[in-house]
């Protein structure tokens, strides 16, 4: 899917993804978000937000939702989680607007098939 990517969160954070998602679902422009139920390592945790077609195709709407998202993330007090997807990570700590623009570009693109 071209409209999902992945929240990564750090140790400590992990036991907080379950919450988190239930919040994330919730915003205007998810479509969906849920856990993968695994982890990359055995404390961290990964997740996945599914991001609404019209929001996707609206001019800054998908950049506004991820900001939301990030938005979220920090007002939970999570240090460390990243966002990613096709190649691209995005610092939750640091994401600037034009580091979200980068993600969502990427989102936009069309998949490449072999």
């Amino acid at each position: 899917m071209r409209d999902t990517f992945m929240i990564q969160l750090p140790a400590g954070a992990a036991t907080q993804l379950a919450g988190l998602q239930n919040e994330i679902r919730r915003l205007d422009g998810v479509a969906d978000s849920s856990s993968t139920m695994r982890s990359i390592d055995p404390i961290s945790a990964l997740g996945w937000v599914q991001l609404a077609s019209t929001t996707i195709a609206a001019a800054g709407g998908a950049v506004a939702v991820v900001q939301k998202i990030i938005d979220t993330i920090r007002g939970r007090g999570i240090r460390g989680a990243t966002l990613k997807f096709d190649g691209i990570e995005l610092s939750v700590d640091s994401a600037s607007v034009g580091d979200i623009e980068r993600l969502v570009d990427a989102l936009r693109r069309p998949a490449v098939r072999s």
